[in-house]
């Protein structure tokens, strides 16, 4: 199924499933939507509200209004808290991009290393940093495993992404390149790595170890396109990381970066969108569900009685 296409599930005829169009941190996001007798049941995680994405189609908020208002309308919302305890809006992706041009700009006269690390399935920022890479007179080189991954399938399924960048995913190829750049230059190139969290195993992180050909000299950049995915590991293993970047004299360029989640004020334009019987809050802690529960609050909803606050596992059964 592709976003804006329906399809009958179950023996009875009477449930349908449909794909709304969303936008994340990946391409071709959606959200789903049973539709049942009883109303429909909307699957809201993980999105954020972006109307200017860089690739792809704005999200599809005159299908959720209309969703909200026809037949029995919502029955159920179930939402993604990742934000909820933050004011204001998630930006759109354009503003991600421009931050990260005026950075990489500000590097076009530095003549000796930039290193940048993302998310490998965040395509939109993949392909941002490959336009600046060159923008600044230097090659982009994607390395790492899931780089590799995720941006060979971009290109194979058709998504607007540079086709002559090059993609190198194996350790003893990464060596290789690694040698290359050493050879012709660091200041010719814009290595794309994998590691943005921290992991011990990925890209950027043996290259803060030493474990690579690629020698870190003071003064040499070092952008984190990426913001810590909260969580104690993650935070653990990226403070590690970067710590031992700057050891070897790395600057460390960092949260350049906009979230894929919504925050309160979009929490809010879906609520008035959707005008939900039920909201389940989800995708967070008893914590983070606090922001989310105190605006739905306002808007009418009872803990208890249609704002229900569980835990994986728990069956909730609407009558």
């Amino acid at each position: 199924m592709e976003a804006g296409e329906t399809m009958s599930i179950g023996d009875s005829g009477k449930v349908d499933l449909e794909f709304v169009n969303v936008t994340h941190s990946i391409v071709q996001a959606i959200n789903p939507v049973v539709h049942t007798p009883e109303g429909a049941v909307v699957y809201g995680l993980d999105k954020r509200m972006d109307h200017t994405p860089v690739i792809g189609d704005p999200i599809d908020m005159e299908r959720f209004r209309e969703i909200g208002r026809e037949g029995d309308g919502v029955l159920c919302y179930i939402e993604d808290c990742t934000n909820a305890n933050k004011k204001g809006r998630t930006p759109s992706e354009t503003v991600a991009r421009e931050h990260l041009r005026d950075a990489l700009y500000s590097m076009a006269d530095y003549d000796g290393g930039i290193v940048a690390t993302t998310f490998s399935s965040h395509i939109a920022r993949v392909k941002s940093l490959i336009e600046f890479a060159r923008d600044i007179d230097r090659e982009p080189i994607l390395l790492g495993r899931s780089m590799e991954t995720y941006s060979g399938t971009a290109k194979r399924i058709g998504i607007d992404f540079p086709s002559d960048v090059e993609m190198v995913g194996y350790r003893q190829s990464i060596e290789q390149t690694f040698e290359r750049i050493m050879n012709e230059g660091k200041e010719n190139f814009l290595p794309v790595v994998t590691g943005h969290q921290g992991e011990p195993r990925a890209t950027l992180t043996r290259m803060g170890r030493g474990e690579t050909p690629y020698q870190l000299e003071d003064g040499d950049k070092v952008v984190f396109s990426a913001r810590v995915i909260p969580e104690p590991t993650n935070e653990g293993q990226r403070y590690q990381a970067e710590k031992l970047l700057r050891m070897q004299g790395a600057r460390i360029y960092d949260d350049i970066h906009v979230s894929g989640h919504l925050c309160q004020e979009g929490h809010y334009e879906m609520l008035d969108a959707l005008q939900p019987e039920h909201i389940i809050p989800a995708h967070q802690d008893m914590s983070g569900f606090s922001g989310y529960v105190e605006l739905a609050s306002n808007r009418g909803y009872t803990l208890g009685r249609d704002l229900h606050v569980t835990s994986n596992g728990n069956v909730i059964e609407l009558v």
